[in-house]
């Protein structure tokens, strides 16, 4: 007969009775298909900006590649909730960016879901408070994301 390492018998038990303490105190958890999704929109908003960068030059194009960049390790972020939740890594694919012939359209677009993922994202933070200071730097990320988008929307328009 194996004996079992205390240390490992400790965690497990550790980990199950953590679980019933939060359900027992009502605590709403992000689930996994949640994650998922948001992983997706990461995603589709890394390759919306890369290619926006290529629509534009300058000073707008750099900014639109560290926004990319920015969004890019939001997904890593979230793929690594997603690991923690699920114990599986994933595969998630770019949506191809649609091609437009009005940059300042696309920007409104993307405007509009950057300030969407600030509100889910912060309301994450609240359902999932191991994870709240994640969320909040996600959404902060996300609120300086449409403060530049709305900042180069104002400067086409003029």
């Amino acid at each position: 007969m194996e004996t079992i390492d205390p240390k490992l018998q400790s965690a497990v038990w550790n980990r199950v009775l953590g679980a019933e303490q939060d359900a027992q105190e009502g605590e709403t958890v992000v689930t996994a298909e949640e994650v998922l999704a948001w992983m997706q929109v990461e995603k589709d908003a890394w390759a919306r900006y890369r290619y926006l960068a290529c629509k534009t030059c300058g000073q707008e194009s750099a900014q639109l590649r560290k926004m990319a960049e920015t969004e890019l390790c939001h997904f890593r972020k979230l793929h690594a909730m997603y690991y923690l939740l699920t114990g599986h890594c994933v595969q998630v694919q770019a949506a191809r960016a649609e091609c437009t012939t009005c940059v300042s359209e696309a920007l409104r677009a993307a405007y509009q879901g950057e300030r969407q993922a600030k509100r889910i994202y912060e309301q994450a933070a609240e359902r999932w408070p191991a994870m709240a200071d994640e969320f909040y730097s996600m959404a902060a990320d996300e609120d300086c994301h449409s403060k530049a988008i709305r900042t180069m929307i104002c400067k086409r328009l003029t």
